[in-house]
């Protein structure tokens, strides 16, 4: 019977549309026979699809035999007459400095390598070798080591640019395919020792559990691994329906969901849309733990905030559970032209002088809107700056008898600690006139003696989380 595999992985790769006509492959070749395997079927289906294809070889540095797999991968490359891209990293130095895995680390560097050389080459796919046997080793290995659904979904054919052509082909098949074919192959002896947990379960755990209890047993967890990645598909649409539902974006760039939907969702949906929305973000290597951290922060004190890897943080605000990175933001002191218009980050605010007859009737006893406030000309004493809070700062509200602390007005507009210092503060050179979006001052209320009149507004207010008063007139940068 033959042993050629082209028709079952062209198969494969249809169901799965990982290759398009003209697409521009990206080729991992470690030199084993998997990989190998890979080089020389997509070779062979090149016309079928007008494939160019590129070789890519890391040299990890972590086995004596390393040079000799590069210069095997190298010369493959070039008796296909196809451009080859080895690159070489110190992992063992990596691992050492980082003290990570070391199996992790040459993983990651292998990925982060085939995406930049994908970028430069301007290549569309990225193919891996990864075979049916992986699939059911990593079922079981995320089975062992507590991993959830989305884990237990085992390694899908396509995420991305990453096409996986092989996934669907146990290893002895891919070894005889190798045989008829005659193709010489790399053998890796780290894979045959069982130092690693994936070792241990492929040598050991698998062999025992097919002879003791289902000798079709990687059949199977590569069968539950497809099942549970269409539940996994399935649950995925809906997480971004609910994530979408929720979604309330930050004044700082910062990802919001908003409190009380979420506080009303049941316990696993609260687990998948903060997975969802972590993802959105790219936080790294966050765990259950981190998960559950959230959701009881969500239930806890007004603006306690956590830490999460890589420079992130979680919050919870008055109205929402919200997810950044890095520290609070402000803005530089800016002199406001009058007439004109500065920018502050998201906000734009612009002063104007106009006729006593055109300022609108409620701005003569109280305040006229949150994007708008107006002042008699000749009350105010310029320049006029646009400034952060600073430490102390009171101004005396419209209608209010006496003085009153800034960051009190800031609490009481529902303001987050982390936005508070991206609300404008509008002063002239005698005191603070406007809170902008919250308060203005008692100082310069328009009277009938007004002549002129210094209208200040404010767009993007819905960046720090106040909307613009209904009616009232936007303006463009």
């Amino acid at each position: 019977m033959s042993k050629d595999l082209l028709p079952q992985v062209k198969s494969f790769i249809e169901e799965h549309s990982m290759l398009s006509r003209d697409d521009r492959v990206l080729v991992a070749v470690s030199g084993g026979p998997d990989s190998t395997a890979l080089l020389h079927l997509l070779y062979r289906l090149r016309e079928d699809y007008r494939l160019v294809l590129h070789v890519f070889h890391l040299h990890h540095g972590m086995r004596t035999e390393a040079d000799v797999d590069a210069a095997f991968v190298a010369d493959l490359a070039r008796r296909l007459d196809l451009p080859f891209h080895g690159e070489y990293r110190n992992v063992p130095r990596i691992v050492q400095e980082s003290g990570g895995s070391s199996q992790l680390t040459a993983r990651k560097v292998r990925y982060e390598l085939a995406y930049r050389l994908a970028r430069e080459q301007d290549l569309n796919k990225i193919a891996f070798g990864h075979n049916a046997d992986d699939q059911g080793e990593t079922v079981l290995m995320r089975f062992l080591t507590g991993g959830g659904l989305r884990g237990l979904a085992g390694i899908p054919p396509v995420r991305g640019k990453i096409v996986r052509p092989l996934l669907g082909t146990s290893r002895r098949s891919i070894e005889d395919y190798c045989r008829e074919m005659d193709l010489a192959y790399r053998i890796d002896a780290s894979n045959l020792k069982p130092t690693y947990l994936r070792n241990r379960i492929r040598l050991q755990l698998i062999p025992y559990l097919e002879e003791e209890y289902n000798p079709r047993l990687r059949e199977h967890l590569v069968a539950l691994a497809d099942i549970l990645r269409g539940e996994e598909e399935l649950l995925g649409r809906l997480d971004e329906e609910l994530y979408r539902a929720l979604h309330r974006p930050q004044g700082d760039g910062s990802l919001g969901l908003e409190l009380q939907g979420f506080l009303a969702l049941s316990d696993p949906g609260q687990r998948r849309v903060l997975v969802h929305a972590l993802e959105k973000i790219k936080v790294p290597r966050f765990d259950a733990d981190h998960i559950e951290d959230i959701r009881e922060l969500a239930q806890g004190p007004l603006g306690k905030l956590i830490h999460l890897p890589g420079g992130f943080w979680a919050q919870r605000d008055y109205e929402a559970v919200v997810l950044g990175r890095g520290g609070e933001k402000s803005f530089q002191s800016r002199n406001l032209p009058v007439p004109g218009m500065v920018a502050i980050g998201e906000l734009w605010i612009k002063a104007d002088l106009i006729p006593p007859e055109q300022a609108s009737i409620s701005s003569r006893g109280k305040e006229l809107g949150e994007d708008c406030a107006e002042f008699d000309w000749e009350a105010i004493v310029p320049p006029i700056k646009v400034r952060p809070r600073a430490p102390g700062d009171r101004m005396e509200p419209l209608g209010l008898a006496g003085t009153k602390k800034v960051k009190d007005i800031l609490m009481e507009g529902r303001i987050p600690r982390r936005l508070r210092e991206m609300v404008p503060i509008i002063a002239d050179a005698k005191d603070i006139l406007w809170v902008g979006g919250l308060r203005r001052s008692e100082r310069g209320r328009i009277t009938e003696e007004t002549r002129r009149v210094l209208r200040l507004q404010i767009e993007g207010l819905e960046q720090l989380g106040l909307e613009p008063a209904a009616g009232e007139p936007d303006f463009g940068p």
